[in-house]
């Protein structure tokens, strides 16, 4: 039989047209399968910090640019991902439905080709290149029948409909999943094509260079794409026949050419490694081995390995964290178990090497793509997450299609295999269909961060951050008044640091709480925990600064702002901004407008400084730029205190008493913490004086934790 161009040749000798609109119909169900993640939000977990938080993003000019090849904010090098994001806020700004549908179109388009490599998987196979062609198929046929057609489908749609992929999908942040996947998928693709029979030197060479950029744009867009040049050794091996299966040969001449032909994606590998390592270094997430030793991450190495093959097969009980537990060993059931398995399968699949190399090519791939996140270099304090099964098990659902499509064509023939195909069809269906419920219950709670944590929590009650991150969520939660969500989260917060005595963030988090609320001795004492407990970090410092200037002890204030910008010059804005408080209070207002404006240099509309800025100028009785100071921090956000604040300062000075009156009763209610700030500051002195500011503090309580409205209601006759 002669030989057709990688299955996209009729038996008629026309274009196949079956494959690529079998891949098109793929990518527009999996679109339809996410639509709901087009409706969600954007949530308290890096997409605070990436997004809400970080300007430098946003926009396609010059500047970000140059910021996006440049940065490794939050660790990973990723300038591709932070190109479309960039582009995502250009055509919808701040909307996160735009920023989904990306992500949402990415992975559709992902599945699309992986259906097309499948494809070609198979055909290389069904060529009988390596080994024994598939069943009843003659060896040199390249022509897809409409069951490998089928299997294409069923593969791609198994992978791309699995609920562990949500969490890649549907979290903005993981733009960088679903485009290293894409450009990933379509490497391995061309890899295929430009090595598949009758691929002629020109058009080889062309799909080797598509493969390669391809290789540098899922580098780009996520470091885990590191194992593209092993696994493109995998498939020299299987199914292109191009490497024998002793790798103690390949240094003869026929091998050496095609390991040769690696080495610039073996470089493009290398700085990536680089690069990434070192992005992750500043950011302080990579382990050290004092912290978890070499026994300890072949344990997590092995319990992970087992860990995403079992959820591909059974899905159950996922969850956004999965805690590392503190005590961690090999003789532990939990994870001798894994271990035991992991090693199990692999003695099994190169005993059956000669008889099933699909088996061990994938397994391998699996391995080799896993193993940037499986433990060895470990990063952060997570045990697993479903997100890093999102490339590792692609080579999983590439042996599905081929186990789909060798069931096809087993069996007797006539109606007994009909039979047995309808039987095939009909599981296939509700095994998709299954997943994809289950996958739609997941986006839903991804949707926002109050389902998000709470979800958590319940899966996972025994994860510190989740208790932190539902508190966290509680307290951005706009809908609820102020101190109601602070008290809410105060013991949310007290849980997380009971599970996790040492953790730094949740006595961080605890200090600010309390802070809100206007219990500042707590405050305190929770910041000079997270002192104690990171000492490194700057910003509990910046925090226990702050404390101190609402004591009024600004001279002690001043060394923990001072250790704070010392620890991180860069990112010490916040503290920068209360070195203008402590000056401020010490009586130096011209020292306390430069570190004002200092901050506003890098901040033009903060609130904080803005407000500072307007109380400064007062002491230096500059009103006029006072009021403009004040006013800009009002017009900046109607709705938070700082401006408001210093508006009441600047009607204070005005002498428009009643309406300074009013304004500081609306503060003080949402936000009680100003209440001793009011007591002393010497702007409102003769406010002070007024009968109805001694009346309403008598009213206020020091405190506002919930609960207390029925003792606020007397204030109405106030307003």
């Amino acid at each position: 039989m002669a030989r057709v161009d990688a299955g996209l040749a009729s038996e008629g000798g026309g274009f196949d047209w079956r494959l690529p609109v079998a891949a098109g119909l793929v990518s527009v169900a999996v679109f339809v399968a996410y639509v709901p993640c087009l409706d969600a939000e954007f949530v308290d977990w890096d997409d605070d910090k990436n997004f809400l938080q970080n300007e430098d993003y946003r926009g396609l000019g010059w500047r970000n640019i140059k910021w996006m090849f440049t940065t490794t904010h939050m660790g990973p090098y990723q300038p591709m991902s932070w190109l479309t994001l960039g582009l995502d806020y250009t055509l919808w700004g701040m909307n996160p439905h735009g920023y989904h549908l990306t992500n949402v179109l990415l992975h559709s388009a992902g599945a699309g080709v992986l259906c097309l490599l499948v494809g070609s998987v198979l055909t290389a196979h069904r060529s009988g290149r390596f080994g024994k062609p598939s069943r009843g198929v003659e060896s040199g046929s390249d022509e897809l029948t409409w069951g490998c057609v089928l299997a294409c489908v069923v593969a791609a749609l198994a992978w791309a409909v699995h609920p562990q992929r949500v969490e890649s999908v549907a979290w903005i942040t993981e733009r960088r999943d679903v485009l290293s996947a894409l450009f990933y998928l379509l490497c391995v693709w061309a890899y295929l094509q430009a090595h598949r029979d009758g691929a002629g030197g020109q058009a080889r060479q062309g799909w080797e260079r598509f493969a390669l950029v391809c290789c540098a744009l899922a580098l780009l867009s996520k470091a885990m794409a590191v194992s593209i040049p092993a696994v493109l050794i995998v498939l020299d091996v299987f199914p292109l026949g191009r490497l024998c299966g002793r790798p103690w040969r390949w240094h003869l001449p026929p091998c050496r050419q095609v390991l040769f032909e690696k080495f610039n994606f073996v470089l493009f590998v290398a700085l990536a490694v680089v690069v990434g390592f070192l992005g992750q270094a500043q950011t302080g997430a990579l382990q050290s081995v004092e912290a978890v030793g070499l026994v300890q991450r072949v344990a997590i190495a092995g319990y992970a390995l087992f860990f995403y093959v079992s959820k591909t097969v059974w899905p159950v009980d996922l969850a956004p964290l999965y805690p590392r537990p503190q005590t961690i060993g090999l003789l532990g059931a939990r994870f001798l178990v894994p271990a035991l398995a992991v090693v199990g399968i692999s003695v099994v699949l190169v005993a059956f090497r000669r008889r099933l190399p699909s088996g061990l090519a994938a397994w391998a791939c699996y391995v080799l793509a896993l193993l940037p996140v499986a433990g060895i270099v470990t990063i952060g304090d997570e045990l697993v997450a479903d997100r890093y099964s999102h490339l590792p098990t692609l080579s999983l659902f590439v042996l599905l299609g081929g186990g789909f499509a060798l069931c096809w064509e087993l069996g007797a023939r006539g109606a007994a295999r009909h039979a047995a195909r309808v039987g095939l069809v009909v599981a296939a269906a509700g095994i998709l269909t299954a997943l994809t419920l289950e996958a739609r219950r997941i986006m839903d709670v991804w949707h926002d961060s109050m389902s998000l944590w709470t979800y958590a929590c319940e899966r996972r009650p025994e994860s510190h951050k989740a208790w932190n991150n539902l508190a966290g969520a509680i307290v951005h939660d706009e809908q609820r008044p102020v101190r109601e969500r602070f008290a809410a989260a105060l013991p949310l917060y007290h849980k997380a640091i009971e599970l996790r005595p040492d953790y730094a963030t949740g006595y961080f988090n605890l200090g600010c709480a309390y802070f809100m609320m206007g219990q500042l001795e707590p405050a305190r004492e929770a910041f000079e925990a997270a002192i104690a407990r990171e000492p490194s970090g700057s910003r509990a410092y910046t925090a226990l600064g702050t404390v101190l200037n609402w004591e009024g002890r600004p001279g002690e204030a001043k060394g923990y702002l001072e250790r704070a910008i010392a620890l991180d010059r860069k990112g010490a804005l916040h503290a920068t901004y209360q070195l203008g408080e402590s000056y401020r209070q010490l009586g130096k207002p011209e020292e306390a407008v430069k570190y004002y404006r200092m901050a506003l240099e890098r901040w033009p509309r903060w609130l904080g400084p803005l407000s500072g800025l307007a109380d400064a100028y007062l002491s230096l009785n500059r009103v006029k730029e006072a009021e403009e100071a004040a006013t800009e921090a009002v017009r900046t956000s109607a709705r938070r205190p700082e401006g408001r604040y210093a508006n009441v300062q600047v009607l204070v000075r005005q002498e428009r008493f009643e309406e300074a009156l009013a304004e500081l009763l609306s503060v003080l209610t949402e936000y009680p913490v100003y209440r001793q700030r009011a007591l002393k500051d010497p702007h409102l002195r003769e406010l002070r004086l007024e009968p109805r500011f001694q009346r309403m503090m008598r009213l206020l309580p020091s405190t506002a934790p919930a609960g207390i409205q029925s003792d606020l209601d007397g204030l109405d006759e106030l307003r």
